[in-house]
């Protein structure tokens, strides 16, 4: 394989670099501290479409720890990154301008657990899943619930302000945060205070960080407000002939004011994305609702009885309801995977989140969604829609990206989803925040407030270390397609080494969704993918240092099986192995 070298020279390892590297060791620990060329890589990765590759890995321990490295980076003015578990869609992890990438997965700790407080107290890096098994030992749970809940972070939750599947009932992240601990770029440590629930003195400083996406400082702990969990639960679905008429079913239901605490709306793409693993022999309906609805056993009977009527009278076609565990967990997991499923529809496509985190009121769903399938037909685009009852809809964009025609048509589109979306005095971003993708837009939406939250930065930050380049607050004009993970291989089949179609398709089918993350006791499959992509996109030479990593792969296939996508990548890493 000929080498072909990047055009950046951030696999370089300088001798500042490594300076810097030792002195980091002696705050962290040696081993807590990388600049191997492989491993930058695979931090330089994220669900979007954008790439950033850090000059160093540190995984502090502690809040004293992260403290003392963020005094250092201070020190000498460099950028530090912080980052959860890396399932951001819109490159807000990714360290544009090279230096220091946070990983606080070792920061995953639960502290305590105050039941007659309905509180905990946990880590930055503590994944949520297991934030709400502890919490279930005491009968509690924290009810933001995100699709990737299996592996995301509490501190990236609250960073994005994240929401999920539970958002039409319970909301945002920051509903759900008591106090944090933070500490600033200059090192200092503080908390946004967990006093008495009627103390306001004050600015509101936890909801300030939370939203900020790491550009503020860096979240170390989280007291966390919890909810008993019901004492019954029952899921609806409702299958519609017409997307539309399962659009005014939600918005009726809402207007209705039906306790609901999940409802999410999904086309026929979508449907044909959970066939696979739901089973649920579809007769060529045109969108789903699948719905959840919990409390004590009166309400829910009456709250599931007054849906199914709703449903009917929009023109629902079928509508079932169980209680039935089994049954129950297989709707919500194949909700859950739906995004990086999509990979199944189109081999050689991908998904690809640029504007698909949209809100509009939620009397406006069903507008809003003719309106996306417009833009699709006017750019000949093929868009997934998807999305939460609360207003939150995802319109997925599915191409080739290896076809530049492909791209200058999503850019268009997405323009256009924008302006629907600010059209409809809704928002740009209802729970994956800004990032890259969407800094092009934020001025569209917040006008002079982007100023006031720049001297905000400004104040806190004045050397501009934390997360630069982020949330649209640069001096120039940000474009969607900066930093631009795919622009070696669009139209340009020379600098592609291909390993034979189907593992073509197969690399490019990973999202770097984490969804595989722990899967496996020896190494991240995603990490595999995301360095067998860039020997497919030509920019990485083959050697025995990678090859050691390959190698690591026992072909037990666990990722493969807990894999949305069904990639196979102990067919990908043998084909490697084979073509090195």
């Amino acid at each position: 394989m000929r080498k072909i070298e990047y055009k950046e020279s951030y696999l370089r390892k300088s001798n500042k670099m490594i300076d810097h590297a030792k002195e980091l060791g002696r705050l962290v620990g040696t081993k807590n501290v990388s600049t191997d060329p492989l491993d930058r890589l695979a931090y330089g990765r994220d669900m979007s479409v954008h790439e950033g590759v850090p000059d160093l890995i540190v995984l502090p321990g502690s809040t004293d720890e992260v403290s003392k490295v963020l005094r250092y980076a201070n020190d000498h003015c460099i950028p530090v990154t912080p980052r959860g578990a890396g399932t951001s869609v819109t490159g807000a992890v990714l360290p544009i301008k090279g230096g220091i990438v946070l990983d606080m997965s070792r920061m995953d700790k639960i502290r305590a657990v105050h039941p007659e407080d309905r509180t905990m107290v946990v880590e930055a890096g503590a994944v949520c899943a297991k934030v709400n098994a502890a919490a279930k030992k005491h009968g509690l749970f924290f009810p933001p619930d995100p699709g990737s809940s299996e592996v995301c972070t509490v501190g990236g939750m609250a960073a994005t302000n994240a929401t999920g599947l539970k958002a039409v009932k319970y909301g945002p992240t920051r509903n759900w945060i008591k106090a944090l601990q933070v500490v600033l770029p200059d090192g200092s440590i503080i908390r946004t205070d967990a006093r008495p629930p009627r103390a306001i003195s004050g600015y509101d400083l936890t909801h300030m960080f939370t939203s900020s996406e790491g550009t503020l400082g860096v979240i170390t702990e989280l007291t966390l407000r919890l909810m008993p969990i019901p004492s019954h639960s029952r899921s609806i679905s409702a299958f519609f002939d017409d997307i539309n008429s399962a659009g005014k079913a939600v918005t009726d239901m809402l207007s209705q004011d039906i306790d609901l605490s999940s409802c999410e709306i999904m086309d026929r793409e979508s449907i044909l994305v959970i066939d696979q693993v739901m089973g649920i022999k579809d007769q060529g309906h045109d969108a789903i609702i699948i719905m959840e609805v919990a409390g004590d056993k009166a309400q829910v009977a009456s709250n599931v009885k007054r849906a199914i009527k709703v449903c009917k009278a929009a023109g629902a076609a079928t509508v079932t309801s169980t209680s039935h565990p089994e049954e129950v967990a297989m709707i919500w997991r194949s909700r859950r995977g739906l995004v990086p499923s999509f990979s199944r529809l189109r081999p050689g496509s991908r998904l690809v989140p640029i504007a698909e985190d949209f809100a509009v009121p939620p009397s406006k769903i069903p507008e809003a969604i003719k309106a996306i399938q417009k833009v699709a037909r006017k750019n000949k685009m093929h868009i997934i829609t998807f999305g939460h009852g609360d207003g939150n809809l995802h319109p997925t964009f599915i191409i080739d990206v290896r076809k530049r025609s492909e791209w200058d048509r999503l850019r268009k589109a997405a323009i256009e989803l924008v302006d629907l979306a600010l059209s409809m005095g809704g928002t740009i971003t209802a729970e994956h925040g800004i990032g890259l993708a969407k800094a092009p837009f934020i001025r569209k939406e917040q006008g002079l407030a982007l100023d006031t939250m720049a001297a905000i930065k400004s104040a806190l930050d004045p050397k501009g270390i934390m997360n630069p380049g982020k949330m649209g607050m640069t001096d120039k004009q940000p474009d969607i397609f900066d930093h631009f993970a795919f622009e070696r291989i669009i139209g340009n089949p020379k600098c592609i080494h291909s390993f034979g179609k189907d593992i073509d398709d197969q690399i490019l089918a990973c999202t770097q969704c984490g969804l595989c993350r722990g899967a496996c006791p020896d190494i991240d499959a995603k990490v595999l993918l995301a360095l067998a992509y860039k020997l497919f996109d030509g920019s990485l030479l083959f050697n025995e240092n990678l090859a050691q990593r390959f190698r690591v792969c026992h072909e037990c296939n666990k990722c493969m099986e807990i894999c949305p996508a069904g990639i196979d990548v102990p067919r990908v890493v043998k084909s490697v192995l084979k073509h090195a």
